[in-house]
């Protein structure tokens, strides 16, 4: 059902996902060629959400220290992707516990690159702790209720019997 949702919409139908928050992830939208910078060891870099960096943010670094520059206090911070073409942009869920490291690869921002998504979420990461949930729990996590109420997107989903058996396999996780 859900996934169905999804690709019935048109373009102009489908909601627009934006970083939602679950309780320590949440989506971002990265090239699709994006390589998170690691460390020596191979560990990611934690980088905070670039739509955190506003110009009271900048104020409050250089009031804490007045040498700091604007270029030393963005490599805290993702890298700014406004001039990628939107064909060429993906999404990617970051937990953002420390400053925020990718937890999934990146998949297009279309129907099946959120299915996969969300599958990979299901089958690889805990939603919080230890904690499993199945594609019902990634999707309110992560999106919210826009792909789960269909009179406010104006679409109506059909089940298809592959999505049957993938709700029901997954189904079986429950979010607490």
């Amino acid at each position: 059902m859900l996934f169905d949702k999804l690709s019935c919409m048109t373009e102009q139908e489908q909601p627009k996902f934006e970083a939602r928050f679950s309780i320590s992830n949440a989506i971002r939208r990265v090239p699709l060629n994006w390589e998170h910078p690691k460390d020596e060891e191979g560990n990611y870099i934690p980088l905070l959400n670039r739509r955190d960096l506003t110009e009271e943010t900048i104020k409050e670094y250089m009031e804490d220290d007045s040498n700091l520059t604007l270029k030393e206090i963005e490599i805290f911070y993702m890298p700014d992707f406004s001039n990628i073409p939107q064909e060429k942009m993906g999404i990617c869920t970051y937990e953002e516990v420390s400053e925020g490291a990718p937890i999934s690869p990146i998949y297009p921002d279309t129907p099946e690159g959120r299915q996969q998504l969300l599958i990979y979420l299901t089958e690889n990461q805990p939603i919080w702790g230890n904690r499993k949930t199945g594609v019902e729990g990634w999707t309110m996590a992560l999106f919210g209720n826009a792909l789960f109420n269909p009179k406010e997107n104006s679409v109506e989903g059909h089940i298809s019997s592959s999505q049957k058996k993938l709700n029901s396999h997954y189904s079986s996780n429950t979010l607490l």
